[in-house]
Parts: structure tokens; C-alpha cells; sequence
């Protein structure tokens, strides 16, 4: 039986069933209130002819429906004009139920717009568009609670570097951006209501987010995040891992590659036959041994317990570093000393949002299922899809969690592992 019946005023008769499709004959019977063309409410009408229309519908039992409608033409004889009936269970605009628009528009966000096209029985083009009139509508009314604490960070999308905001105290992502210039990230945070409430933006070390922030909550201590700031660190020593590779035999080379994560973690964390196997190397070049013992020292400045222990350790390091070792750490010396008083506020202020580096990952499983998306289609798919919104009372929302988005992405991995 056919889901059509759920439409009221319609009548159907046969329907021809095929391999993938259902094809539905179907008549409206409902006559029309009044005359479209001069609006008289008790119209004389004569029925003028019929014309066949075929309207999509939402698939049946994994087949795609197409509901063939006998349109039924009249004739005014107060006005003259003819015109056809009203059918209000469809889209004239695009041939297909209102049903069938609204399952578009939740599968727009979620699989790719070919999939849903050949699924439905519609044109991609069609998908395309009613998923963007769609975000065009969900735009509209997105306007994320703003939090006392708000993150700042670099998203790569779509061939260059975005901006993304986070909610730090919920862990959610509150918006993307197409750029990360001053203007567009000041534009942004100026917008905010009751910006005046924020207490902390935490950063990577780029100088508008900082002017920006700045120019717009005034009254907010800035903060770059922990995550940018120990980064430097490990490049720096695996630099030095990278050059050793220069002279030594292929199998030497493999080792040293193999031996990437062990340098990387923390002393404290390796396993005893992982210190062993790492001791070889630094043992057996004392330049990574510096290195290595230069990146340990400082990590441990993160473990301070104030903002004034933490500024003398960092000048003992490096006071301490011999030559080379402090020709390694270069990148890392500038940052601190360029960015020590927003670098040292997390002292105060331990505040981080490099949970939002799986951000990177959702991005590539979406640029990887639909290739030629724009950023605003990505945009769209990261806010308004499968990530659940935390709600904070009624009305307002606090982003898009990205614990949820982190699952999501081990789950498209896992997918595309299994169809390999």
C-alpha cells in the first residue's frame, strides 16, 4: 500500500512497481475555494482539461516514488481566466512532495548530495539547492549562547586556513568562519550578545585574533593556548630527529622513524622497554639527547603552580640551554619572549581548546565524501548535522559538541576502513 494514502484530499489507483521505482497515479479531489485568477470566492467554474505531472516522493521500501498527478485544469466564467489547481502537499518549485523536501534537507547535512540524488530520484542540482535555501534557514536562527570563555583557533578547510570559535567551558564549537583576518574575526565577536561577560579568549599565537580580541572585549584577559605553545617544542626536537637521518642506512632511517612517538612523549609516560629503546639513540647522539632533555625541561614549566614560578623557570631554561641546543629551540624562544605575557596568563587562566583539533579530522571525512564541497557547505555540515547541540534551557544552544563530533569521526573511519 502506498504512503501516499497519508495525504489527505488524494486518490490513487494501481500502482506500477519496477526494480527501483514506484510509480503512483494519483488525482487530487479537493475542488478550489475560490477563482486564482480574479479571486471571487463563489466562482462559476468549468473544468477545462487535464495535464499530466510526475512529483517525487519520499522512497518506500528502498524504491524511489513518483506520484504521476492528474492536474485538473478550470475555466472562470466571472473572469475568463483558466488555471490550474492548487496542490498543497507539493513543491510546484521543484516537482516534489513537501515530505520529500524536508527528508532532503536532513540528508543534505549528512551524506552527500549524488548519494541522496540517486536515492530520491531528483536531479543533484535539486539537492544542492534545497540544501542551501535550507542553511540559508538554520543560518538565520543559529545564534550560540555566548560563554564566559571563548577559544580562538585555526581551522584548514577548502584549500587555506579558517577561523572556528569554540565555547571552552562546554567543550562545543560555535561557529566557523571563511577567513581569520581582524576585520572578519572583530565583525564576529562584536555581534556577540553580552560580550561584555567574558572573562578569558584563549588563542594560537596569531596577532589578529589577539587585536581582535582586544578591540572587542577589552575587559578579557587573553590567553595562547597551551596546545601552540608545546607544539613548538616537539617540532623543534623532532627537527633534530629529521637531520640525524642525513648519512645513516636505510634500516638506521627506519628505526629513527619508528622511534618518531617515543621521543615525543613524555619521560614520565614511557613504558620501561620504550625508555630503553629511546635511550640508544640519545646515548648515542648527544645532540638529541639535549634536545630531548631541553623539550622534557620545558614541559615541566606547565606544571608550575603560578604565573611567577612559571616566568622564573622559563628564564632558567633558557639561561641554561648551551648554544646549540638553544639554536634548536629558536622558534620556541621567539614565541615566549613575543607572547610571554598572553602565554603565561594560562598560569592564571588554564584555560585550552586543542579538543578542537578533531575539528581537522570531521573536516577531511567531509571533504573526503563529497568532493568540490564549498566551505559554507562544510560550515554547514559541521553545525547543523549529525553533531548533537548542547542546549542549555530553551531556546538557545551552546554549539556543536565536539566529543560527539570526535565519535563521529572514529565512526566515518572505521566505515571507510571496512569498505577498503
Amino acid at each position: 500500500m502506498s504512503n501516499l494514502l497519508n495525504l489527505n484530499g488524494w486518490s490513487t489507483s494501481a500502482t506500477v512497481e519496477s526494480e527501483h521505482d514506484l510509480l503512483i497515479p494519483a488525482e487530487y479531489r479537493v475542488e478550489p475555494p475560490c477563482c486564482i485568477r480574479c479571486g471571487n470566492a463563489e466562482p462559476r467554474l468549468k473544468k477545462h482539461g487535464v495535464q499530466e505531472q510526475l512529483f517525487m516522493d519520499t522512497p518506500l521500501h528502498g524504491k524511489r516514488v513518483g506520484i504521476r498527478v492528474k492536474r485538473q485544469r478550470f475555466k472562470c466564467f466571472d473572469c475568463g481566466g483558466t488555471f490550474q489547481q492548487q496542490l498543497p502537499d507539493m513543491d510546484e518549485k521543484r516537482t516534489m512532495t513537501g515530505r520529500l523536501v524536508k527528508h532532503v534537507e536532513k540528508l543534505s547535512l549528512e551524506r552527500t548530495f549524488s548519494q541522496i540524488a540517486n536515492d530520491v530520484g531528483v536531479h543533484e542540482k535539486t539537492v544542492r539547492n534545497i540544501f542551501n535555501d535550507h542553511i540559508g534557514e538554520l543560518n538565520a536562527s543559529y545564534w550560540p549562547l555566548t560563554p564566559n570563555y571563548i577559544g580562538i583557533d585555526e581551522l584548514f578547510l577548502v584549500g587555506k586556513p579558517r577561523c572556528i570559535f569554540t565555547n571552552c567551558m562546554e567543550n562545543t564549537i560555535m561557529d566557523l568562519l571563511p577567513n581569520r583576518d581582524k576585520a572578519t574575526v572583530t565583525a564576529w565577536l562584536m555581534q556577540r550578545q553580552l560580550r561584555e561577560l567574558v572573562e578569558v579568549v584563549t588563542i594560537d599565537m596569531w596577532k589578529p585574533y589577539r587585536d581582535a580580541a582586544l578591540t572587542a572585549m577589552p575587559d578579557a584577559t587573553v590567553v595562547v593556548d597551551k596546545f601552540h605553545v608545546v607544539k613548538l617544542a616537539n617540532h623543534a626536537l623532532d627537527t633534530v630527529r629529521r637531520s640525524l637521518r642525513e648519512g645513516k642506512t636505510a634500516k638506521e632511517r627506519r628505526v629513527l622513524l619508528r622511534s618518531r612517538h617515543l621521543i615525543l612523549k613524555r619521560r614520565k609516560d614511557l613504558t620501561p622497554e620504550e625508555f630503553t629503546a629511546m635511550q640508544e639513540w640519545t646515548d648515542a647522539v648527544p645532540v638529541l639527547f639535549h634536545a630531548y632533555q631541553a623539550k622534557e625541561d620545558f614541559f615541566d614549566i606547565y606544571q608550575c603552580r603560578d604565573r611567577l614560578e612559571a616566568m622564573e623557570l622559563y628564564d632558567v631554561w633558557k639561561a641554561c640551554l648551551d648554544p646549540a641546543t638553544k639554536s634548536t629551540f629558536y622558534e620556541v624562544i621567539r614565541a615566549v619572549d613575543n607572547w610571554r605575557p598572553e602565554i603565561f596568563n594560562y598560569f592564571v587562566y588554564p584555560v585550552t581548546n586543542a579538543y578542537t583539533e578533531s575539528a581537522n579530522g570531521v573536516a577531511k571525512v567531509l571533504a573526503r565524501m563529497g568532493r568540490g564541497y564549498s566551505f559554507d557547505a562544510i560550515r554547514a555540515k559541521v553545525l547543523f548535522g549529525q553533531a548533537k547541540h548542547k542546549r542549555p534551557k530553551f531556546g538557545e544552544t551552546f554549539g556543536v559538541s565536539v566529543p560527539h563530533l570526535v565519535r563521529l569521526d572514529r565512526g566515518h573511519a572505521s566505515d571507510t576502513l571496512n569498505s577498503e
